[in-house]
């Protein structure tokens, strides 16, 4: 009888380990809202799986009149790098999938995220980026305009050259400190911005996913 009731709680220990060890599933909504000047009428939305080095489908179809929702299991473990396209466009538009309450935008001439703080931290990335290679093209803009018009001095050269290479290596740090950490929101900027990487800030960023 004894030997029953081990072999039964050995049993019962068991199950419990397996279902703490199951992976859990958080659930994802996704609004999309749609303004009534958008002229797009339907969306595909995909996740990108690692484990299996594909992209899923999460949802195609037409959207609603304002608003459509989506409704996506995810991991809470690790969010996911997100992607969709709107009607036949082949332009993607990246954004990271994690589990919560997302919204997505669509206006005529933009497209906002809200509700996610991996979005947010990427978005604000974004803007970051935008801002120095804004600066770094008034400083060209400048610079061919007082060619142009023969007013250029040695003195506003020099002061164009290391206002043009502090932007420079300002841009390489954002880049290479937002990358090194590999979450969804890094391998989505890896992916939009790799252009703008210097070779030296590349072998920074693949040595500390080695380590």
């Amino acid at each position: 009888m004894n030997y029953n009731k081990a072999i039964l709680g050995i049993a019962l220990a068991c199950t419990m380990l397996t279902s703490c060890d199951k992976p859990k599933s958080f659930p994802c909504e996704i609004t999309i809202y749609r303004s009534a000047d958008a002229g797009f009428d339907s969306i595909s939305v995909y996740c990108y799986e690692s484990d299996y080095m594909r992209s899923r489908e999460v949802f195609l179809g037409k959207l609603n009149a304002d608003t459509t929702r989506i409704s996506e299991n995810c991991n809470l473990k690790e969010s996911r790098v997100g992607f969709f396209k709107l009607d036949n466009d082949s332009i993607a538009h990246y954004f990271v999938i994690e589990p919560g309450k997302l919204m997505v935008k669509l206006y005529k001439d933009n497209i906002i995220l809200e509700g996610s703080a991996s979005n947010r931290k990427l978005i604000m990335f974004r803007h970051k980026v935008n801002a120095i290679l804004q600066a770094k093209d008034k400083i060209r803009d400048e610079y061919q305009k007082s060619i142009s018009d023969s007013t250029l001095t040695a003195a506003n050269e020099r002061e164009w050259y290391v206002s043009d290479s502090i932007l420079s290596d300002s841009l390489q740090k954002s880049l290479v400190e937002f990358m090194v950490i590999n979450d969804a929101a890094a391998k989505i900027a890896r992916e939009q911005y790799a252009p703008l990487l210097r070779e030296s800030s590349w072998s920074e960023i693949e040595q500390s996913q080695e380590q």
